[in-house]
């Protein structure tokens, strides 16, 4: 419809073309009824759901059913009824929690608010288009069209593999964790398993780069902060995943906890009145799919710390890592000796002279007789320059220190450069040939076990109990850099530091095939 220059349409005619414009756009503008939108609610549970919709995507494969998978779709129930917005749920693999979370949850979360925005994400966007494939694949069957197919359909202009939405202008995205989600903001946010499991034991730089994806994009997605909801589902791998760094620095999460073997003293109990129906320590989590045959073969193949985070949801094993708990020795301040044979400082620096982010530690070791005292330490989060001043600081506070060691890597030389005309013993401390930290600390755990080394009383140092607990939990504990400088300090208090020694201990203990560590590092 055009009109030329010369040509003005009548009031009454400009009247008649408003009208018809409203009703052709009208005709575009999805009309939810009134009665979904006064008072949604589903028209079945989301369990008895799944228990239908199951032989529509696996019609060869009989559905296995689990008091776990009630457990699972009762607490993502309560999430889309709004009783819970923010939900973590550690479960062992193969248990069915990506079809629950992934497949199930928002198609049939889409029954009864088929209006909600949905972003899912993965480690790996294979994984997150194959999750929202199989949704979309429900969503066009008979099945649900015969039940639900009369509230809305899915448009044509936009129904890609990793973005498709509804007539009611519902939708779901789906991207890999890492990506980008330019501008798009969601009621519902699913992250599924945002490690890859071997990235997450092998590399602290990509575990860390996907917290940061974390923090900075996936958090500022969701269209309202007071009632949008976010859902975390994987099984643990490190003390410091996404679940780990999620639980001890923002907090605000239910907890849902599902070890493959019961532990009565971790047992779950959640804020909906779920609690975790097994009595019997050991009892397993769903027998008729994972018999007890099959489960002892499972932590044969995974070892000691693969079962603890995989299987057992806690990622460091029951007794400890390397270093066990009650291998530790406490001494008060009376007790401290008044004099010792030898007494040295040990630091671990950060990677980068401009890294604010990573922690240093520095620590202040004295040696008497086959006794290794820990009298001072510091774990800050330090900048180069910081990192100078500590030196300098501890330095002052124990001048009978008469070495101070630094590992010879990271910012290591440049602090030495920086130092060494004005601080004395300054010692490089080479890396060992294969660059496994961790056979130091295997080294040093026999001296440890008898009892040689002692730490501060936690009631007169409270900061003792962080730092057993990340001795214990070290080389998959939230932070490694105390665990290396005490490694080293003991090192040197009892073996030397030189390259020889080094070697020659790496080939004792580095290859060893009993190590928690084979194969992590």
């Amino acid at each position: 419809m055009s009109y030329g220059l010369s040509s003005r349409p009548s009031r009454s005619r400009c009247r008649a073309l408003l009208a018809e414009l409203d009703a052709e756009l009208g005709e575009h503008t999805p009309e939810i009824p009134a009665e979904l939108m006064a008072n949604p609610k589903p028209e079945m549970s989301m369990a008895a759901y799944v228990r239908g919709a199951w032989g529509v995507l696996h019609p060869a494969q009989k559905l296995v059913w689990s008091w776990h998978l009630d457990a699972i779709c009762e607490h993502l129930e309560a999430c889309s009824t709004g009783q819970i917005r923010r939900l973590i749920i550690n479960v062992p693999p193969g248990t069915g929690k990506s079809i629950i979370t992934s497949v199930f949850w928002p198609t049939w979360t889409w029954s009864w608010r088929p209006w909600s925005s949905w972003l899912t994400a993965s480690y790996g966007q294979p994984l997150a288009t194959r999750d929202a494939v199989r949704s979309r694949r429900l969503l066009t069957s008979s099945w649900y069209r015969e039940r639900w197919g009369h509230l809305f359909h899915l448009t044509s202009d936009q129904n890609q593999k990793t973005r498709y939405e509804n007539s009611l202008r519902g939708w779901r995205l789906a991207t890999s964790v890492g990506g980008s989600v330019p501008g798009e903001r969601a009621d519902f946010r699913l992250l599924d398993d945002p490690h890859k499991t071997d990235q997450a034991h092998l590399s602290d730089a990509r575990r860390e780069a996907d917290l940061n994806w974390l923090d900075e994009t996936w958090s500022m997605r969701e269209t309202d902060p007071r009632h949008s909801v976010e859902v975390i589902c994987m099984q643990r791998l490190h003390s410091r995943d996404v679940s780990g760094y999620l639980i001890d620095t923002i907090g605000d999460y239910e907890h849902l906890v599902l070890p493959m073997e019961h532990e009565r003293e971790r047992a779950c109990v959640t804020s909906i009145g779920w609690g975790d129906p097994r009595t019997d320590e050991g009892e397993l989590l769903c027998p008729e799919r994972f018999p007890a045959d099959v489960v002892t073969r499972m932590k044969i193949r995974l070892g000691e710390f693969g079962t603890a985070g995989q299987l057992q949801q806690r990622p460091v094993p029951a007794k400890g890592g390397i270093i066990q708990r009650r291998w530790f020795r406490f001494y008060t301040a009376n007790e401290l000796p008044r004099a010792f044979n030898r007494t040295i400082q040990s630091w671990d620096l950060a990677f980068k002279a401009t890294d604010s982010s990573s922690y240093v530690a520095g620590q202040v070791w004295s040696r008497l007789g086959s006794r290794c005292y820990l009298r001072y330490r510091d774990l800050t989060r330090r900048t180069f320059t910081e990192s100078i001043a500590g030196i300098r600081a501890v330095t002052a506070m124990y001048p009978e220190a008469d070495e101070k060691l630094i590992e010879d890597k990271a910012n290591g030389p440049a602090a030495m450069d920086v130092l060494d005309s004005e601080i004395p013993g300054l010692i490089a401390v080479p890396v060992g040939r294969d660059q496994d930290k961790a056979s130091r600390m295997h080294a040093v755990s026999p001296f440890i076990q008898a009892g040689n080394v002692w730490l501060p009383d936690p009631e007169d140092e409270p900061w003792v109990e962080q730092f057993v607990t990340l001795i214990t939990s070290y080389p998959l504990g939230a932070s490694n850099d105390d665990g290396d400088a005490m490694a080293q300090a003991l090192m040197h208090l009892f073996h030397g530091t030189t390259a020889d020694s080094l070697a020659a201990l790496e080939e004792v203990h580095g290859g060893r095939k009993d190590s928690p560590t084979a194969g992590l590092f």
